[in-house]
């Protein structure tokens, strides 16, 4: 991700399908845990951080689930759909990055 100029929350949204074991997901930032949150049953969540600042010109955003799954003959490892990620100014209106 291109980091703000200035401290900015990280949002990521996501959706856990039906057919997903996934129940907890954790976020890091160039390696640092930064979030991590556990839920109940499927759905579209979101996980918005307090803001952050990049120690870097880039960022590293890495998105982890607990639990994946596998749909044959399809070989692909799959887990949660995510829908959009990257810092968010502070008014919270447009992103920054994705």
């Amino acid at each position: 991700l291109k980091p703000p100029t200035a401290p900015a929350p990280i949002e990521v949204k996501f959706v856990i399908p039906d057919t997903s074991p996934t129940r907890g997901v954790v976020l890091a930032l160039d390696g640092h845990e930064i979030a991590r949150r556990n839920y109940t049953r499927p759905g579209a969540y979101t996980i918005e951080t307090d803001p952050l600042a990049a120690n870097s010109g880039s960022a590293i955003l890495s998105i982890t689930a607990d639990k994946t799954f596998l749909v044959p003959p399809d070989r692909r490892i799959l887990s949660l759909i995510l829908t959009s990620a990257g810092f968010q100014p502070a008014s919270g209106h447009e992103a920054i990055a994705h």
